[in-house]
């Protein structure tokens, strides 16, 4: 077993599902596919000093284990022309040390993790002085936005490889292919 695979057996016949970093990061950080990840048993064996879990093995309903994979291969495909790429955002006028960047008289903070997401958060002060966020924005539908101190924020694409439509499908034709209640889910 490689560290990005995760084998699911039913009746002594394996399946592995291939899940790189940058894939396990986007999964991760799609509320969707929570469900999924902690049925198979990565949520609930992770901690602060071993994020990602290893050799485990769980007993799972092959049921659920198929129905929050397809699920969460709803929403990956509902965005996978997004994921396809990581982003950045350049400037066209000053670096960004130079001082908050500022959308409408807000300070903005521009997220570019996980991979496959640009998001823009635009901050107001409470009333204690402690920001708060007033607005998110998905920038990975935007080609610039104008910014009131930096002129253009240009949200630049780099073409980025994404196998979990294809690790989705396999896992979930394996998991209707066999009729065993149960599945177990080997983490390497």
């Amino acid at each position: 077993m490689k560290r990005d695979e995760i084998i699911f057996e039913l009746a002594g016949v394996t399946h592995i599902f291939r899940c790189p970093t940058r894939d396990f990061h986007i999964l991760y950080e799609l509320e969707q596919a929570r469900p999924f990840l902690s049925n198979i048993g990565l949520l609930e064996n992770m901690s602060v000093t071993r994020p990602i879990p290893t050799g485990i093995i769980v007993q799972r309903s092959r049921q659920i284990v198929c129905m929050t994979a397809e699920a969460a291969l709803n929403y990956v495909k509902r965005d996978e022309d997004l994921l396809t790429f990581n982003y950045s955002v350049t400037y066209d006028q000053k670096a960004p040390g130079e001082g908050p960047v500022l959308i409408n008289g807000y300070t903005c903070m521009v997220e570019t993790r996980p991979p496959g997401y640009c998001t823009l958060r635009l901050i107001q002060p409470g009333a204690n002085g402690i920001g708060r966020f007033i607005e998110t924005r998905d920038l990975r539908i935007h080609k610039q936005v104008q910014t009131d101190t930096h002129g253009l924020m240009r949200i630049q694409r780099h073409k980025a490889p994404l196998t979990l439509p294809d690790e989705f499908d396999r896992l979930i034709n394996f998991l209707k292919q066999n009729q065993v209640k149960e599945v177990a889910v080997h983490i390497s």
